[in-house]
């Protein structure tokens, strides 16, 4: 409630972000039962978390199963929790509340976050860019 309510997607295809936010505040608030929970669900469907992609290019009633599947909550809550370790709690926090207060009651969308991260983190973007892009929008084959 607290990231999804205050920010509205523009897009069914961002739905990681708003779904990613909240696993990831969840585990950081229940880190002990959370965190084990999602590390059985993360093994046990390993294959399936990491065969789709974060942005869902398109959407069709066919497969509408994999935007209501758990893939979101969790494959987000980790790429989330990987680059708040790559930029440090700081520059996470600092970027994703200057998002929110941006735009709050408004839409949001992954390359606001894209931008908000960049422009608040103090190394090599270039390599930041690199690695948000080729996370959330990677082409996965099977």
């Amino acid at each position: 409630q607290y990231f999804g309510n205050l920010v509205t997607l523009s897009s069914w295809t961002d739905i990681w972000v708003n779904e990613g936010f909240a696993t990831l505040l969840e585990t950081d608030f229940h880190p002990k039962s959370t965190f084990d929970r999602h590390m059985k669900f993360s093994s046990y469907h390993a294959l399936p978390i990491h065969s789709y992609g974060m942005y869902a290019s398109s959407i069709d009633i066919e497969n509408s199963f994999i935007v209501h599947s758990r893939i979101h909550y969790q494959k987000a809550a980790q790429f989330l929790r990987m680059i708040r370790k790559f930029v440090g709690e700081t520059v996470f926090d600092r970027a994703i509340h200057k998002y929110l207060l941006d735009n709050s009651y408004g839409n949001g969308d992954a390359p606001k976050i894209i931008r908000y991260l960049l422009d608040a983190y103090e190394g090599d973007r270039e390599q930041l860019k690199k690695i948000l892009l080729e996370w959330i929008y990677q082409v996965v084959l099977l």
